[in-house]
């Protein structure tokens, strides 16, 4: 949970929008004659439909801190992200006057990240502003936690490959094996595959998700149907809360497999008479 200022930064946010406002809607006309043809901003020429957009991308990022200060969250991401695309897109350079809005562009993109909980995404920012911050008590400890869990992620990674390899050739065993005693005797094998994927979530976000899938298994193969369902329930809810943290891109990927894989369990449950409540609500079956 992002640990929130209960105070604001008015001062600060006065002067970075007196800043940005003078060097977006004060760059100097380049005319042609009568005609005005361009404006030149940090050694930059842009056309009017250019600075067209430089300004309303400037509303859109005062409209964003007046959002962050306020505490709406999302409506501080969406506009400040936006109006830092459309500087980027359109090429306004990030040096002189135009420096402190980029910069108050960016750390409301990160404050506003942070707040909602996307630390990834919100530590991108708060790297290159410095850890600057108008919101947020102490983002870098919370980027640091968030670099030492990938630095975990890679060392244990060979760790994770070995294990879902493993724990999918069990699989593929209990697929194969006729129903009765052989294929309950195959599912039960996996109990310590299970418990291995299981010892990995110190280093390995989508471990648990993994480790509870790999254990319903063994429950719908014993006839618990009940149980294995409240496992996949559980094991979807745990795996979408953890998909944003900093993972390798193949773990990513091996998350979004099983997060489909997952979701096929919902029509079976509720075929079952276990119907799947919102991922964000409790199991409601004893």
């Amino acid at each position: 949970m992002a640990k929130i200022f209960i105070g604001k930064s008015g001062l600060l946010t006065v002067v970075w929008l007196q800043l940005a406002l003078l060097a977006l809607t004060t760059a100097p006309a380049v005319s042609a004659g009568r005609d005005v043809v361009g404006y030149e901003l940090e050694g930059v020429r842009f056309s009017p439909e250019e600075r067209t957009r430089l300004n309303a991308a400037d509303e859109r990022l005062r409209r964003g801190v007046a959002a962050l200060e306020s505490g709406d969250w999302t409506t501080a991401s969406s506009e400040c992200a936006f109006a830092l695309g459309t500087f980027e897109n359109v090429g306004l350079p990030d040096r002189g006057k135009v420096a402190p809005t980029y910069l108050a562009a960016r750390i409301c993109v990160a404050d506003s990240n942070a707040a909602i909980g996307n630390w990834v995404r919100a530590c991108h920012f708060y790297r290159i502003t410095g850890y600057q911050t108008m919101r947020i008590r102490d983002p870098k400890v919370e980027c640091q936690k968030l670099e030492a869990k990938r630095e975990a992620s890679i060392v244990s990674h060979e760790d994770f490959q070995a294990v879902s390899i493993e724990l999918a050739d069990q699989m593929n065993l209990v697929i194969a094996a006729p129903e009765g005693p052989q294929k309950q005797a195959r599912a039960a094998e996996m109990a310590g595959i299970c418990n291995r994927m299981a010892s990995l979530a110190h280093g390995i976000p989508t471990a648990t998700a993994k480790a509870g899938y790999c254990r319903g298994v063994i429950a719908f193969v014993d006839g618990k149907g009940g149980h294995a369902c409240e496992i996949m329930f559980t094991s979807a809810q745990n795996l979408r809360s953890v998909l944003s943290e900093p993972m390798l891109d193949e773990q990513r990927r091996d998350g979004e497999d099983l997060a489909r894989v997952l979701a096929t369990y919902r029509p079976i449950c509720n075929n079952m008479g276990y119907v799947w409540p919102d991922l964000s609500d409790e199991w409601p079956w004893e």
